[in-house]
């Protein structure tokens, strides 16, 4: 179920006022131009060899002529033809989506556990958002959250499969490739490599204001320096988003225009809570999962089997090599399971050899 709600604000994209207001210049311009003479004092010449008095009573004339500029309303002159297109999509607002029935949460989160059982010290205060947001708001979203656990248990997995069976689009950002904020806040204009953040992008291309970001990694998130002293973090850009108050007039780098992005629902994933810098952790709820036992993994591994048709008694010798690693062992992960899965397959589908 979807509604619409505002979202890029203050905003004219047609430019009427300014395409007027250069109408009404090349206008004037010309009929000084018929009515003085040159000036002798070139150093006082402005465009078209006009006196900079007389272009400013032009101006002043325009002002009059195009009565008082809408209030708060920001230009777009800035922007090139092709970047105004792209936002045509969001000026009368964009689609938020919702729940039919508080049933329908539960039908979602009980898929959930029935996939990933492991994850049900995560399941149970998302299932409690889910069902306030759909009360206070009419949405689908829940808190900021960080998931904090060994890696390959399923962290990024939960968001993937979250905005799959809600129908969100999911937008992923690695924070282990790449520290600096701006795939996150995108670039200010003017650089060769300017552009937007993948929120943004990813709310343009789906016109869809309440998607699920996924932050992977965000213990690895660090400063960057330029050699301007000019500073960008994956902090510095989430803080403006994830804070309510902020992220209600959030202003983009890119497109330097004001957008609510309060709808956006955020999944940080972390494999240590030490590094994650305060401001972030009292901002989002912290979710600690544990690594995954023997059962676990096995439940897993026949889950993963069955959608690549090995035979369950094909599979059930991984428990064996499984229960060999030390409790609490790094490879005692999804990531294993999958490997040993994978080499299976590899082994079935070989040709029998009379």
């Amino acid at each position: 179920m979807t509604h619409t709600e505002p979202f890029l604000l203050n905003c004219d994209l047609n430019d009427s006022r300014q395409e007027r207001a250069d109408e009404l210049e090349a206008r004037l311009v010309k009929h000084a131009e018929d009515l003085r003479f040159m000036s002798r004092e070139r150093s006082t010449k402005g465009p078209f060899g006009l006196l900079k008095h007389d272009m400013e009573k032009i101006h002043r004339r325009i002002d009059r002529l195009l009565g008082p500029k809408p209030v708060n309303t920001r230009s777009t002159g800035h922007l090139k033809r092709q970047e105004k297109d792209r936002l045509k999509n969001v000026v009368g607002g964009g689609e938020v989506r919702s729940f039919t029935s508080h049933h329908k949460i539960d039908e979602v989160v009980s898929q959930l556990f029935e996939e990933m059982p492991w994850m049900d010290e995560a399941l149970e205060p998302l299932m409690n958002d889910l069902h306030r947001f759909h009360d206070r708001e009419g949405r689908i979203g829940f808190r900021p959250m960080i998931l904090v656990g060994p890696p390959g248990i399923g962290k990024s997995h939960l968001a993937a499969r979250l905005a799959e069976l809600t129908k969100l689009p999911n937008c992923v950002v690695d924070v282990g490739a790449a520290t600096d904020g701006f795939r996150i806040a995108g670039m200010t204009r003017g650089w060769s490599s300017s552009e937007p953040g993948r929120p943004i992008e990813t709310i343009l291309d789906s016109r869809i204001i309440n998607p699920i970001i996924t932050v992977d990694e965000i213990c690895k998130s660090g400063i960057i320096e330029s050699t301007n002293g000019a500073t960008t973090s994956v902090l510095h850009a989430l803080l403006g988003l994830i804070e309510p108050m902020s992220a209600r007039s959030w202003e983009c780098p890119f497109y330097k225009l004001a957008f609510d992005m309060s709808r956006i629902s955020w999944i940080m994933t972390a494999n240590r809570l030490d590094t994650i810098p305060e401001p972030l952790r009292t901002r989002c709820r912290i979710v600690r999962l544990s690594g995954m036992s023997v059962d676990e993994l096995m439940f897993a591994a026949h889950d993963i089997g069955c959608d690549r048709k090995l035979e369950e008694s094909a599979i059930e010798p991984l428990r064996g090599l499984l229960a060999s690693y030390p409790e609490g062992h790094h490879s005692l992960n999804l990531r294993t399971v999958t490997r040993l899965i994978e080499g299976l397959e590899a082994v079935q589908a070989r040709p029998m050899v009379h």
